[in-house]
């Protein structure tokens, strides 16, 4: 029972918060299959939806599993991450490593039941980890990019699954390239402002992540100007992305520009919380608990679906 009890436990169900990233390209088409009396639809494309939240979930909980196998020895040294079921022998690493395995098998197979696009994302999200674990977290800059690339894998898995829904209006879903890189360039910004959390914190950390030795807060703060940067600059410009003339989903007469500055605000946001009250080790506990931060992304969500059902 401890074992299993364990298990749940590195589910980490706040850091699967990221997996929500999945339904983002949902709400962003809402009003397709809503102008287009899809209404009719709506279970089976939201069941879809869901059920891939739900495969990613499971996806990252294999991911969590084969982690903590790898650094169980490391994190003993840590002054929080020792607490960790493997760490202090709650769960065996024979355990782990089996559920693990079964996790990555099962899981694109789930996926393939939803959408091949869908299978494919999450192979190669279940590759690129295991890859990470192994030796990418070792090298400076990779492992920040392939972390934010398992954000990019994410959105796009979102945009599969609504192709293979089912829903016609929905098979040739385009999305604006900017969207993707807008993804990449925000989950880049909070990975790195989580790196100078942790570059501020203790000297175990050091040890749990050897490249954190390799990045000076100067190095850390120009990274974090430059992605901050990016992603104002790209998701300003996926605001405009309709009048390009591109046949994606989103309004030609420039409307969804309104919502920039609420994207600004949230960025301004989590930048003082990270650096005035040392928040940044932790950023699932930010946007789950900082209630400012909160209501800015509830606005931005709300304003953005009114515009496409209004102007889309």
């Amino acid at each position: 029972m401890k074992q299993i009890l364990g298990l749940f436990e590195i589910f980490r169900l706040r850091q699967q918060i990221k997996n929500l990233l999945v339904i983002v390209p949902f709400l962003f088409s809402l009003n397709l299959w809503y102008s287009n009396n899809e209404l009719g639809q709506y279970f089976l494309i939201f069941s879809s939806v869901i059920g891939g939240v739900l495969v990613f979930s499971l996806s990252s909980w294999a991911v969590y599993l084969f982690n903590d196998v790898v650094d169980a020895e490391m994190d003993l040294i840590h002054d929080s991450k020792k607490n960790r079921p493997i760490a202090r022998g709650t769960v065996s690493k024979i355990y782990a490593f089996i559920m693990s395995l079964v996790l990555m098998i099962g899981t694109p197979m789930l996926a393939f039941l939803l959408s091949t696009g869908f299978c494919f994302c999450i192979s190669i999200y279940l590759i690129m980890n295991i890859f990470y674990s192994l030796f990418l977290k070792k090298i400076v800059i990779i492992d920040v990019i392939i972390v934010a690339l398992g954000f990019v894998i994410r959105a796009l898995s979102g945009v599969f699954i609504l192709r293979d829904s089912g829903v016609e209006i929905l098979s040739n879903l385009q999305v604006s390239p900017w969207f993707y890189l807008c993804t990449g360039f925000g989950a880049l910004f909070i990975v790195l402002m989580k790196r100078q959390g942790e570059l501020e914190g203790s000297e175990q950390t050091f040890v749990t992540r050897p490249t954190l030795r390799m990045y000076s807060t100067n190095l850390l703060l120009s990274l974090i100007n430059i992605s901050c940067s990016a992603t104002i600059i790209t998701y300003s410009l996926y605001t405009v992305s309709g009048k390009f003339g591109w046949e994606v989903n989103v309004p030609s007469d420039n409307s969804m520009i309104i919502t920039v500055p609420l994207v600004i605000i949230g960025i301004f946001r989590y930048m003082y919380l990270c650096f005035e009250e040392k928040k940044g080790e932790s950023p699932e506990k930010i946007i789950t608990s900082d209630i400012f931060l909160i209501i800015v992304i509830l606005i931005w969500l709300v304003t953005s679906i009114f515009i496409l059902l209004l102007r889309g």
